[in-house]
């Protein structure tokens, strides 16, 4: 906590009527009322008692304003000895970027990026960033990476900057070749935190398994779990260096392994996937009895999702195969507000709209990329459309089937047909996020649904001996220990459906996404919508009024009336 929770006299003024005036100033787009306000806030009659309290107050205030003026009001110190046009001007800035952070929240980034281009320059870090943003939405990549090149060539670059072109190159596969990210991501490590800090820990070790440089990977152990990694990340971190380097170069590992262990044992719910991950790990190190108990530990917590896996796992360390598993009862998934669902475990669940018409979206927990579900419910409901939400809590891409009908698909298939058929829902459609565009094509053609819509989604897996399509490798071998997908491709078994609509939307520089789609654009109702960026998750930059358009053009092809 920054401040006492309770409210401190302010004087002169009170904070309360400054802050409703600043966010509406802020609604209404109103730069010239915004300054007098910003100079009053950083202002010395607000003392630092004062202004603690006043940023725990913004920082409950919605839609940005809180990261813009809180930089404000994090200089407060040195604010007390500016005169008050070095004063007004980094206030102007800063709101400035609140502003235009608004307005690409809202997708209208030309108008963000006139407003950053407006302000005095040297624009500080956060308003280049945002400033980035604007230009990687509008397609103007070049000037993007420019600017962050720019920022990265600093001798302290700003963590923000590092995490954007950490992330920028992982989409656009060049994360384990571009020579400066190692030295720029040791930098900005120790200075970042949170949600920032995880990334930037991922995208090390995600070049430490590249490199098979287990020295800093064994560094990055304890940062990585203070940050929040799941320790399944590292135990698969670990296993990669050993069996790139073997056990006499991997001594680093080796001593972090019982760290790793301890982490596992600590979690309430520990995946049985990361003890096997150890144990395999142990084997390499030539540790029977280690990887016997790392097996033992799956064994205790493994469901029917890691059944085959385990028996692989025993077969190959030479162990006896488990009998029985655990299986232990899951937890529910968490329902959506207002939302019914549909069988027990909250896998599947309905908004409520009826009509007799429904989109079906797969939501993918590969990566933790969970489905723009208010955007989504809102654009369908505004065409009396309702929404059917399937998640796939064992991370198998739906193919063997999700929730309780795992690992039987066509079991999965009939139950959600049942349960279309008790909503009266008669027509459908399908969505798929990521990976779930994959389940978004294949349960489609399976309930006989007019059509799929595809945001940066797979039209076919990767074999694990692809080398062209790297991303999603480790997923597709978790799918095959169960039993190989029908079919792996789904191209051929799309053209003997010539009338199923497809809609794919993915960014153009990603050259893994951009491969996923445009090999469907012979099919004869496939339509693809290529973004001008690299970011993966590219419904990122929607507005409201993108979802809208995205969403009805795609009934609209389906036939489905306004």
């Amino acid at each position: 906590m920054d401040g006492p929770a309770t409210r401190p006299a302010l004087c002169p003024g009170d904070a309360g009527p400054v802050l409703d005036q600043l966010c509406d100033r802020l609604e209404r787009d109103d730069p010239g009322g915004m300054l007098p306000l910003a100079r009053s806030i950083a202002a010395p009659s607000f003392a630092v008692g004062r202004t603690r309290w006043l940023r725990a107050r913004l920082r409950e205030r919605r839609h940005g304003i809180v990261a813009a003026v809180a930089a404000v009001l994090r200089q407060e110190g040195a604010a007390l000895s500016e005169p008050e046009q070095a004063i007004e001007q980094r206030a102007l800035v800063a709101l400035g970027t609140v502003a235009a952070a608004r307005l690409g929240a809202e997708g209208r980034h030309a108008e963000a990026l006139a407003r950053l281009d407006a302000l005095p320059s040297p624009l500080p870090a956060p308003a280049q960033i945002q400033r980035v943003r604007c230009l990687e939405a509008l397609g103007r990549s070049a000037e993007a990476g420019a600017v962050l090149d720019r920022l990265c060539e600093r001798p302290d670059p700003p963590v923000a900057a590092v995490r954007h072109l950490a992330n920028r190159l992982h989409w656009e596969n060049r994360l384990e070749t571009d020579p400066r990210i190692p030295g720029l991501l040791d930098r900005a490590i120790p200075r970042a935190s949170g949600a920032e800090c995880r990334t930037l820990i991922l995208r090390r070790l995600s070049i430490c398994a590249a490199t098979a440089d287990s020295a800093t990977a064994a560094a990055l152990l304890e940062p990585a779990l203070s940050a929040g990694v799941p320790p399944l990340v590292l135990c698969r971190v670990a296993r990669q260096i050993v069996l790139r380097t073997g056990r006499r170069e991997a001594s680093a590992v080796l001593a972090a392994l019982p760290r790793l262990e301890a982490a596992l044992r600590a979690m309430p719910r520990p995946p049985a996937e990361a003890w096997l991950a150890l144990a395999r790990t142990w084997f390499a190190l030539d540790r029977p009895d280690r990887a016997a108990a790392a097996l033992a530990e799956a064994a205790a917590t493994a469901d029917a999702a890691d059944s085959a896996a385990l028996r692989e796992t025993a077969l190959r360390i030479g162990r006896p195969v488990p009998v029985a598993l655990a299986a232990p009862a899951r937890h529910p998934l968490p329902e959506e507000p207002g939302w019914t669902s549909l069988v027990p475990d909250g896998s599947l669940c309905w908004n409520g709209v009826s009509g007799g018409r429904a989109v079906v979206a797969f939501d993918n927990l590969v990566l933790d990329h969970r489905v723009e579900v208010a955007p989504l419910d809102l654009a369908l409901r505004e065409r009396g459309v309702g929404l059917v939400l399937v998640r796939d809590r064992q991370r198998q891409l739906f193919i063997h089937g999700f929730g309780p009908f795992f690992p039987n698909r066509r079991d999965a298939e009939a139950a959600l047909a049942a349960a279309l058929s008790r909503c009266d829902i008669a027509q459908t459609a399908t969505i798929g996020f990521s990976a779930g565009g994959y389940a978004a094509l294949r349960y489609g053609l399976a309930l006989g649904a007019g059509g799929a819509m595809m945001l940066s989604g797979l039209s076919h897996l990767p074999r694990p001996d692809d080398r062209e399509e790297p991303r999603g490798q480790g997923t597709v071998r978790r799918v095959l220990r169960i039993g190989p997908p029908e079919p792996f491709d789904l191209l051929p078994l799309l053209r003997d459906h010539p009338d199923f609509v497809v809609h794919a939307h993915y960014p153009e520089q990603a050259p893994l996404d951009r491969r996923q789609a445009v090999r469907l654009a012979d099919l004869p109702r496939a339509r693809l919508f290529g973004a001008p960026h690299s970011r993966h998750m590219v419904w990122t930059y929607w507005s409201a009024d993108d979802w809208r358009a995205a969403i009805g053009g795609f009934l609209d092809d389906l036939g489905w009336p306004a």
